[in-house]
Formats: structure tokens, C-alpha cells, sequence
């Protein structure tokens, strides 16, 4: 699934429990398990609220997809890669744009779909 995020830049980035990270076009991806953001040459694994993230300030969004087992992927123009798997007991991660849509990975991966407006 699309996410739709094509060409959007991360303009803020929370980091305390959960990381979330907000679009110049007012979307918002909150994550609530343990990611990981690849760069050129390392893998950082993150632990929301043990680990602090890189920073995604001011990247911009080459695409953003969800796979039907709740797996997110958002590529970076600039090469990075952050990846999130679905979590056999909690909600791994939230997807809301600014038309209402919701997308959540569920516990054990299954995708629940709100559409928007």
C-alpha cells in the first residue's frame, strides 16, 4: 500500500516514547517499536524511548509503503531507508494524513484502513 508520502519533507521529529515524525504537508508517521534507519554504510537500530534516533529533519520522502503483513518502509532522497516491522503484540506504527486517512500496523501485522474525509 501507498502511503502517499512522495515528495514530502520531514519538518519535525519527537523522540520520547514513540518517534514521530511530521510533514511540510501536514501528514504525520508515528512509530512505536523498534525500527531501524539504514544509511550509507550503517544500520542503526532504535529502541523508541531507550535509543536516540538520527535525526530525519529535513529529509525528503522518496516513497512510503506499508505491506499487507504491517511492514512500513519510507525511502529518503537521500539514500536512507527506515524500516519498521509489524510487533506480534502492540501497534508498531501510525499513519495519518491530513485528510483524515488512518493506516495502523495492529498487533500481529494485520493493516487497519480508515479512510479519510
Amino acid at each position: 500500500m501507498d502511503l502517499e508520502l512522495d515528495g514530502q519533507q520531514v519538518t519535525a521529529q519527537e523522540a520520547e516514547f514513540n518517534l514521530t515524525l511530521r510533514t511540510d504537508r501536514g501528514s504525520e508517521l508515528q512509530i512505536e517499536t523498534p525500527y531501524t534507519v539504514q544509511t550509507t554504510g550503517a544500520t542503526i537500530s532504535v529502541a523508541p524511548g531507550e535509543s536516540e534516533p538520527p535525526s530525519l529533519v529535513e529529509q525528503r520522502i522518496s516513497s512510503a509503503s506499508a505491506t499487507d503483513s504491517g511492514r512500513l518502509e519510507v525511502v529518503f532522497e537521500s539514500g536512507a531507508v527506515l524500516r519498521v516491522e509489524p510487533d506480534p503484540d502492540f501497534e508498531a506504527w501510525t499513519f495519518v494524513a491530513p485528510d483524515g486517512k488512518r493506516v495502523v500496523s495492529m498487533a500481529e501485522g494485520e493493516l487497519a484502513v480508515w479512510s479519510g474525509d
